[in-house]
């Protein structure tokens, strides 16, 4: 467990450095504009989450689910709701050093 903790903290060190580097230009009272800079901070955080998952023993997989609910919403549920683009979640089994 503590070799987990230092690869966190250390990792979580570079990503702030990183980011401090990459954006030490920018005026933050806007925004980042769309580009290289916004697309380099975003995988650097990404990439992170799940560099972070994988050493807390957390695994990612993804999976599409197509549910019928005409039984509770009605037969014509789906024609009233727009499509969602995505939600994230995370379910832990009780498997990992974070569980306890």
């Amino acid at each position: 467990m503590p070799a987990r903790l230092v690869i966190i903290v250390i990792t979580g060190i570079l990503l702030n450095l990183s980011c401090m580097l990459i954006t030490c230009t920018h005026n933050f009272e806007h925004p980042l504009p769309n580009g290289i800079r916004k697309s380099v901070v975003l995988f650097l955080y990404k990439a992170n989450a799940y560099l972070w998952m994988f050493v807390c023993g957390l695994f990612f997989s993804h999976k599409n689910l197509e549910v019928d609910y005409t039984t509770w919403l009605g037969p014509d549920y789906k024609s009233k709701f727009s499509k969602i683009k995505a939600v994230s979640t995370v379910i832990s089994n009780h498997v990992s050093w974070l569980d306890t």
